[in-house]
C-alpha cells in the first residue's frame, strides 16, 4: 500500500479558534484529494503569535480539539 502524505502551511487567522478551524479545514481538504496523513508547519493551531498562549481558554481549545492528548 503507498502511503500518500499532503504538505501544508494554513493561513493564520490571529486567534487559536480561528488557526484551529484552518487547520481542520486543510486536514479534511488532505483526506479528499487522497493523503493518508498531512504534514504542517509546527506552530499551526497556536500561531506564531505568542499572546495567544497566555489569552484565557487557549489550554481548553486545545485540550477538546485533540480529545484529550495535549
Amino acid at each position: 500500500m503507498t502511503t500518500r502524505w499532503a504538505i501544508a502551511q494554513p493561513r493564520m487567522h490571529g486567534s487559536l479558534e480561528g488557526n484551529l478551524a484552518e487547520t481542520l479545514a486543510t486536514l479534511k481538504a488532505a483526506k479528499s484529494a487522497g493523503a493518508n496523513g498531512c504534514v504542517c508547519t509546527e506552530l499551526t493551531v497556536t500561531g506564531f503569535h505568542r499572546r495567544l498562549a497566555g489569552l484565557p481558554g487557549t489550554s481548553r481549545s486545545l485540550h477538546a480539539a485533540h480529545g484529550g492528548c495535549v
